[in-house]
């Protein structure tokens, strides 16, 4: 690759790193987001849509909405490969609640154990 695209690449990498850093409004201490009430939070996991596996979402309406997801794959030039799946939600109202992921094959007759399963709680100030 051609040094002035990797240096591209790395100054592009570099801005969305602290442009999240700066303008998230989290403070994540292992599963836990601290959140105020009216801001936005993302929760990043890695996910591969390939394989039929997907994030299904528990969490209470009252407190937090699920504004948007995006799935990014690392590679995007490889069929099969993973990626990561981002989560926006709004706080709603102030309090404590969870968000649990279960990542399952949700077209499966029979259900499944999740094959992962990720649960956050939320406090909302």
């Amino acid at each position: 690759m051609n040094k002035k695209v990797i240096l591209g690449i790395v100054i592009l990498t570099i801005i969305a790193v602290v442009f999240f850093v700066w303008f998230m409004p989290q403070t994540e201490i292992g599963d836990i987001i601290k959140i105020e009430k009216g801001d936005k939070f993302f929760i990043v996991l890695a996910s591969n849509p390939t394989t039929g596996y997907q994030w299904e979402l528990e969490f209470d309406s009252n407190h937090i909405q699920l504004l948007d997801t995006e799935y990014i794959p690392h590679e995007p030039d490889r069929i099969g490969g993973g990626g990561d799946e981002t989560f926006e939600f709004l706080a709603l109202k102030s309090g404590k609640t969870e968000i649990t992921f279960s990542y399952l094959r949700p077209w499966l007759k029979e259900k499944e154990s999740p094959l992962e399963k990720e649960v956050f709680k939320i406090i909302i100030e």
